[in-house]
Order: structure tokens, then C-alpha cells, then sequence
């Protein structure tokens, strides 16, 4: 895409997919649209129910793409030639491909690097290290992450306990809410630049908890 988004005005990204395959074709075009943002990358996603054949696939993109027409094919695979000139349209291939897609799910951990942000984000395994306070979460999440090489997500409550401390005013519900929405931003931000495995010291349901504890009381 980014090869693509050099060479062209209008670019259309078919994301199609089968029920079967782990990740949903939906949630794989939310990835490329963050990526994207850009106005000229248009994403059109499509069920997988066709033949693994060029024909029935240049039918179905001409019918996506009605009643405009493609000048030009990108892939990085074989089956571009006859898919591009059956749709009347010239065929760039981009030699790009490391390992194929199949190849890097079957082996996330050694393909790892090749992920996009958006995609560690979705596969990370996220931990949390949950404890009463002056336990040494936050020091154990911090070890953690070092031996992980990887990234960890800090106590927002903390923060905002910080920054209200010395006004003397009773805590109001409406603030919990607010904490657990901005834990998990914090956390989904982060997961970005995770390695495989994201450290949280606490999380939005830890909040939930203190809420609930908090109001009883």
C-alpha cells in the first residue's frame, strides 16, 4: 500500500476473507485504515466465497469498484497477471513478500517484527498485575517489562490521584469512570509497542472493583 499510495492518485484496498480464518476481515480493515488515514485509500471489504481463480476475482472487483474501472494492479503474487488483464488493466508486481501471510500466523512469535503496530496490538497477550496498594505492582510491572523487553502500562489513578490530591474534595463517581477510561486508553496505546506481551499494573476492571468498594463504603 505504501508502494502504492507513491505511484497512484486513488487507491482501493479489497480486504476479503473467509469465517473460518482467526481474524475477523473487518477487524484487519480497521488496522489498514489506521495506518491509512489518508482520504485517497479507500478499503472495501468482501466475503471470500469465490474459487481461488482470476476470473471469478476480476468479475467481483469490477462489481466493488462500479462504474469506475482500475488503471493499474498492485500484488506481490503471481495470480496478478491474469487477475490484471482480465480486468483490463495493466499489473504491477511488487517484490516485497518475505513470507506469506499464512506462514507469519502459524508462527507469531518468530514473525513478530513483521506485525504492524495495530496487528501486536491485537495479538499481545496483556497481563495485569493487580495488589493492594504499596504492594510493588508498579516495581514488578516495571521488571517485568525490562525482562520482556517490551512495554508496560503505568497506573492512570495514580496520575489523577496526583494531580487532585491537595483539593479536599470528596471523590465523585463520574471520576472512576473517567480513571478506567483513560487506563485503557493508556493500555490500547501502548500495546502498539508491545513485544509480544503488554504489562499493565492494574487495569480497567481493578477500577471497576475500587469503584464498587469504594461506594459500598
Amino acid at each position: 500500500i505504501s508502494q502504492a499510495a507513491e505511484r497512484c492518485d486513488h487507491i482501493v484496498v479489497i480486504c476479503s476473507g473467509r469465517e473460518a480464518e482467526p481474524v475477523d476481515m473487518e477487524v484487519r480493515a480497521s488496522w489498514i485504515r489506521t495506518l491509512f488515514p489518508a482520504p485517497h485509500v479507500e478499503v472495501i471489504t468482501t466475503p471470500d466465497d469465490l474459487p481461488e481463480a482470476p476470473q471469478p476475482w476480476a468479475t467481483r472487483t469490477l462489481e466493488l469498484l462500479a462504474p469506475r474501472r482500475p488503471d493499474v494492479a498492485l500484488t506481490a503474487e503471481a495470480y496478478g497477471d491474469p487477475w490484471a488483464t482480465l480486468m483490463g488493466c495493466a499489473h504491477v508486481r511488487l517484490n516485497t513478500r518475505i513470507t506469506s501471510g499464512t506462514e507469519v500466523r502459524a508462527d507469531l512469535g518468530r514473525c513478530w517484527e513483521m506485525l504492524t503496530p495495530p496487528a501486536k496490538a491485537h495479538f499481545c497477550k496483556r497481563v495485569a498485575v493487580i495488589g493492594v496498594e504499596s504492594s510493588g505492582t508498579t516495581t514488578l510491572a516495571q521488571a517485568l517489562a525490562e525482562h520482556y523487553e517490551t512495554a508496560w502500562v503505568p497506573e492512570y489513578g495514580r496520575f489523577y490521584w496526583e494531580g487532585r490530591r491537595h483539593t479536599g474534595d470528596d471523590w465523585q463517581t463520574h471520576e472512576f469512570v473517567r480513571i478506567a477510561r483513560g487506563q485503557q486508553q493508556m493500555e490500547d496505546d501502548l500495546a502498539h509497542r508491545s513485544n509480544r506481551v503488554l504489562i499493565c499494573d492494574t487495569d480497567a476492571l481493578a477500577t471497576h472493583v475500587s469503584l464498587s468498594l469504594s461506594l459500598s463504603l
